[in-house]
């Protein structure tokens, strides 16, 4: 193979026999991103509809924030159409991690950017995480009341099961099950099957 292939087929025959003598990385980079996305019913063109899926995943954006310890300020939201998606990216004023904040965000995009169309997907992207301890902005106070609101329905829910508190129009949401993302082991280092 080192003949075919150069030095990855050499080392692709080494690895396969047991032999590789390179050292094992187990460092994981930190994220560059976090997002969430969900196939939604085939051209859905209810605004009330597409908004709670919208709620939804700022919800899970926010909630995958926060189990990592991070925040981010800026943001990426998308709809596909039959034709193609429309997107956005867009900036919030502070890092964050709320649902809330982040729904808000989503909601200004889709009142400017939809133009009634069937919509099929939606997508929220949470990019260039910094850690939720950094630096904070100087003139914009820490709503300490909403960080502890945020841990106690974590608690909650990473005991008793995603959702099992919400905001209340996620109680009628249909059935919304996990996608496995790629990292696809069940104790994966992104620990995306945790329950």
């Amino acid at each position: 193979m080192g003949r075919r292939y150069g030095n990855p087929g050499k080392k692709l025959w080494l690895m396969a026999q047991g032999l590789d003598p390179s050292s094992i990385n187990g460092e994981v980079a930190a994220p560059k991103s976090l997002g969430h996305g969900k196939v939604i019913p085939p051209n859905t063109k209810d605004a009330q509809q597409i908004l709670l899926f919208l709620l939804h995943m700022s919800e899970k954006v926010g909630q995958r924030l926060r189990h990592n310890g991070l925040q981010a300020q800026h943001f990426a939201f998308g709809m596909r159409t039959q034709q193609e998606w429309i997107h956005t990216r867009t900036k919030a004023l502070v890092n964050t991690d709320d649902g809330g904040l982040i729904y808000r965000l989503a909601k200004f995009f889709f009142e400017q950017k939809w133009d009634g169309r069937g919509v099929f997907q939606v997508h929220i992207l949470a990019m260039d995480p910094k850690p939720a301890d950094g630096q904070h902005d100087l003139f914009v106070p820490i709503d300490e009341q909403q960080r502890q609101v945020h841990r106690v329905m974590d608690a909650v829910n990473h005991r008793y099961g995603e959702f099992t508190l919400c905001k209340a129009p996620l109680i009628k949401r249909t059935a919304m099950p996990n996608v496995i993302a790629p990292a696809w082991k069940p104790s994966g280092h992104r620990d995306s099957l945790a329950v």
